[in-house]
């Protein structure tokens, strides 16, 4: 029996030397190939995530360019556009003196002046300044207002005064001529 014991331990001692053996010499190195592939993989994923995140965050970077541009240009754009109607709203107002001095003359005297000197109006180019080149009387009272190239060069804004037969009272005829764009902002000017 001692022999049995002996072979048996023997026996025994292989088996766990062989186990020992199989377990550095294969199952070791194919846990350590099986880290190292998940650790590189899990890198690829990390670097991977990372370009997607610098391309997602470059792509946000440049729409949010492109939003700020355009409110930009937008504002710009309505700015330009309010200072346009500023500058026609200006040039109505420039001739509201010429206005009211024609229909003085014309309740006075019965008829319109020959001229600007007549009513007592200043010359022509006096009244220029910011988009107006200068306004024009003609011997009917009408008004011509010449735009300079600030709001439209060669365009003109025509008041054409109107007697009422009935009670006296004079009213006034505003038309664009030669702009389209200057008519968009002096709705009262439409026909």
């Amino acid at each position: 029996m001692k022999q049995f014991l002996l072979t048996l331990l023997g026996a025994l001692t292989a088996v766990v030397v062989a186990l020992v053996v199989y377990d550095r010499l294969v199952v070791a190195p194919r846990q350590a190939a099986q880290l190292e592939a998940a650790q590189q993989a899990h890198q690829i994923s990390v670097a991977s995530a990372d370009a997607q995140a610098q391309q997602i965050a470059a792509s946000l970077d440049a729409s949010v360019d492109r939003s700020v541009a355009d409110a930009q240009q937008a504002m710009d754009d309505l700015a330009n556009e309010q200072d346009r109607r500023r500058l026609a709203a200006d040039a109505l107002a420039r001739a509201s003196m010429m206005r009211a001095a024609l229909a003085e003359y014309y309740m006075s005297e019965g008829r319109w002046p020959p001229n600007a000197a007549a009513a007592g109006i200043g010359a022509p180019d006096s009244f220029a300044g910011g988009a107006v080149a200068g306004i024009d009387v003609d011997n009917s009272g009408g008004i011509a207002i010449r735009l300079n190239a600030k709001l439209s060069a060669d365009a003109r804004i025509r008041l054409t005064p109107r007697v009422s037969p009935d009670n006296g009272m004079i009213q006034w005829r505003c038309v664009v001529q030669g702009s389209p764009e200057v008519s968009r902002y002096l709705p009262a000017c439409r026909d």
